[in-house]
Order: C-alpha cells, then sequence, then structure tokens
C-alpha cells in the first residue's frame, strides 16, 4: 500500500473516530432519557435519529474494515509473487554462478563434481524408469495379444 492510501485510511478512521465519540454522547443521553419517558414524542425522536446515526457509524467502519481488508489481500498477493519470483531468480543466479565457475575454473572441483553426479543420476534414473515402463507395457501388450 502506499502511504497515500494509507493516510486516506487514517483519515477516514479518525473521522468514524470523532464522530463515534460525539454521537455515543448523544446516544447516552437520548437513550436515558427516552427509557424514563417512552410516552414524549421528542425523546423518542431524539432516540431513534441517534439509534440511525449510531448504525450507519457501524455501517461505515464495517465498511472501512472490508476495504482495509481488500487492500491488505492485493498487498498480500502481490508480495508472494514477488517472493514467487525472487526465488525463481536465486535458483537462475545458483545455475549462473555454477556455470561460471565451471567455464572459469575458480569453483571447487568437489562440489561441481557433486552436482554433475547428481545430474547424471536424475538422468538415468528417469531413463531407467521410462525402460522399465516401455518393457512393462510391451509385455502387457504381447501377452494381451496372445491371449
Amino acid at each position: 500500500m502506499t502511504n497515500n492510501i494509507v493516510d486516506t485510511y487514517n483519515e477516514k478512521l479518525d473521522t468514524l473516530t470523532n464522530q463515534f465519540y460525539s454521537t455515543l454522547d448523544d446516544f447516552r443521553s437520548s437513550f436515558i432519557s427516552y427509557h424514563k419517558d417512552q410516552s414524549n414524542e421528542e425523546f423518542r425522536r431524539f432516540f431513534y435519529q441517534n439509534t440511525y446515526i449510531v448504525d450507519g457509524l457501524i455501517k461505515d467502519s464495517f465498511i472501512l474494515t472490508n476495504d482495509i481488508q481488500k487492500e491488505t489481500d492485493k498487498v498480500n498477493k502481490q508480495v508472494n509473487e514477488l517472493d514467487k519470483d525472487i526465488k525463481e531468480e536465486k535458483e537462475i543466479n545458483e545455475d549462473l554462478v555454477f556455470k561460471i565457475q565451471q567455464i572459469k575454473g575458480s569453483g571447487n572441483s568437489a562440489t561441481i563434481m557433486n552436482k554433475n553426479s547428481k545430474e547424471l543420476y536424475k538422468e538415468q534414473y528417469i531413463h531407467n524408469w521410462s525402460m522399465f515402463l516401455g518393457i512393462f507395457f510391451l509385455i502387457y501388450g504381447i501377452y494381451s495379444i496372445y491371449l
């Protein structure tokens, strides 16, 4: 979130807070007056008017909370995307550093040999599994044809 948005939300929150405390004082006095004498039309009107104002403040505070939550979710999504991009770039950087070290011959030879052997192992592992599955399906195909 930019500072402008944060400042806007802070201003809205301050406005709601100020309105809440002034309305609370009015509501408190109208509540007491109304419940002391419920037959008085002026007390009733004043009480319902303040109740309406309090409901509006509750609605406005809910809308503000919802807007802040939406903005927070948007920022969290952006941070997650940036984190994902950073991780990808770190992996690319590690591979490039490894390749530069191989080209310059400045890398640790044991580390280079270990990394090369891991790559060869992965390739051989995939090759072995594909051969196994190919032979298995070939035997199954021959078996199903001759039976």
